[in-house]
């Protein structure tokens, strides 16, 4: 409706030249109208969050908005984010357990260190991690499949309530969990902030679209059972929230196995999951070593399907490893990804499809594992 539309062939006096005028000489009407303040207010520093934006609330759903960078008080915010993630010598360092039913597991485990991937140089140390042993894999899976807490025999509205807060709780972290991607694996803070706004959406949206399928009257639906997520580091935020979200919405306990050189940020994003209701039964954090401990979780009969974000041979070699795994696998560059339940290895091998996750989706995602 605007003037550029007409602009390439308008003519004085025309139809569409007296449409325009008295468009914008209504326009002039309204001048009094006009308010003397600005719309772009967003100050991340003291913003609050009324319970009433969540999709479990309000029955729809909404993107969550970015950080706006043109103003000067996230700009501020930003300043000291900075000061608090960016370590010194000598500051002291955050410790990374392994969660295993309930439990911060520590005493006895391999230590690595986290450094600030911002002062490689220096070499800063900003936090270390414990790696799980083959006992803790062997563990999680049995609780897993247990589900002490009963995670699976919620009702659809129940899980939306509990991922609500899980939005909730990532809203209020977006400070800590971009400092964390960016002194674990170098996230500049504009990448990092638009992955937490995405993680908000995928924790509204996916227990959104899995109550939308309950209600429908002519379809059934349970959860698999236990899954498990294995996240890449080149999205540490976005990509294992909406992995982990999926499972838990559809009604499955979940174990993450985050990417190495991503444990930091892993840890920051499953604290929120905790901080909001999900139980440490339920969501279990387990990082370790993929060549030594992995297989364990991902030959094993008591995992029902896997949600991985990696390489092509990873993928391939769970399936070559595993046949009948249910894998939903992003994979070798964004350009190809592995769905398949298939007892066939070749088969499940030529299945190699277009990105099912990428784009819109990853919105279907939840619904695949009911």
């Amino acid at each position: 409706e605007n003037f550029l539309r007409y602009s390439p062939d308008l003519d004085v006096g025309s139809e569409e030249w007296n449409y325009l005028k008295k468009t914008f000489l209504d326009s002039c009407l309204q001048q009094s109208q006009a308010q003397n303040f600005p719309n772009r207010i967003q100050n991340r520093a003291t913003e609050t969050f009324d319970t009433s934006i969540s999709s479990y609330r309000s029955n729809c759903f909404i993107n969550e908005p970015d950080t706006d960078w043109s103003l000067a008080a996230n700009r501020t915010w930003a300043e000291e984010i900075r000061k608090r993630w960016m370590k010194s010598r000598g500051d002291k360092i955050i410790e990374i357990p392994v969660v295993v039913g309930g439990q911060e597991r520590k005493s006895g485990r391999e230590l690595r260190e986290i450094m600030d991937s911002c002062q490689h140089k220096d070499k800063i140390s900003v936090a270390r991690y414990h790696l799980a042993s083959k006992e803790d894999a062997l563990d999680c899976l049995g609780i897993a499949k247990d589900d002490p807490d009963g995670w699976r025999e919620l009702s659809s509205e129940r899980r939306h309530e509990v991922l609500a807060d899980v939005a909730m709780e990532l809203r209020k972290s977006r400070g800590e969990l971009i400092g964390a991607a960016a002194a674990d694996t170098g996230k500049v803070f504009t990448e990092a902030d638009v992955e937490v706004s995405e993680a908000i959406d995928f924790a509204e949206f996916f227990p959104y679209s899995v109550r939308q399928f309950d209600q429908l009257e002519t379809i059934a639906s349970e959860g698999r059972g236990v899954g498990l997520v294995i996240s890449p580091w080149n999205f540490p935020i976005a990509i294992p929230c909406g992995g982990i979200v999926t499972a838990l919405a559809s009604g499955n306990t979940v174990i993450f196995k985050p990417a190495s050189d991503a444990v930091l940020s892993a840890w920051e994003l499953c604290n929120c999951f905790w901080r909001a209701g999900v139980s440490q039964n339920t969501l279990q954090f387990i990082p370790c070593s993929g060549a030594e401990v992995g297989p364990i979780m991902t030959t094993s009969n008591d995992v029902d399907f896997i949600i991985l974000t990696g390489g092509t041979d990873t993928g391939l070699n769970i399936l070559k490893q595993t046949p009948g795994v249910y894998l939903a696998a992003e994979t070798g560059g964004k350009n190809a990804t592995i769905v398949t339940d298939m007892s066939d290895r070749d088969q499940a091998i030529k299945n190699v499809t277009h990105s099912a996750f990428s784009n819109c989706g990853q919105k279907c995602s939840a619904t695949s594992l009911l």
